[in-house]
């Protein structure tokens, strides 16, 4: 007969209650006292802080490609409006 192990399953947590571990750091606690505080294994506050990092800097890729977007559009109505007021003021001076 052999041995059975039982694994333990994973436990999961909503993304409010990382985001509020995380806060915990950012306000000065060591993520050993966060870990301890919320009952939570060290090692999981340092892979939510790089899921973290990861996902903003997705955002953030996200964010400056609409900028330039935004902005290529912005130069190109200017234009039009250039153009539309060049086009008024020489049919009023004719």
């Amino acid at each position: 007969m052999g041995i059975v192990v039982k694994r333990r399953s994973r436990q999961r947590y909503s993304k409010e209650f990382k985001a509020h571990t995380l806060a915990l750091i950012d306000e000065g606690m060591s993520p050993a006292e966060v870990a301890r505080q919320q009952g939570i294994r060290e090692a999981n506050i340092y892979r939510w802080r790089r899921e973290q990092e990861t996902s903003n800097s997705g955002e953030l890729q996200q964010a400056q490609q609409e900028i330039a977007r935004l902005q290529q559009d912005n130069a190109r109505l200017r234009q039009a409006l250039k153009n539309a007021q060049d086009a008024l003021q020489t049919r009023r001076h004719h």
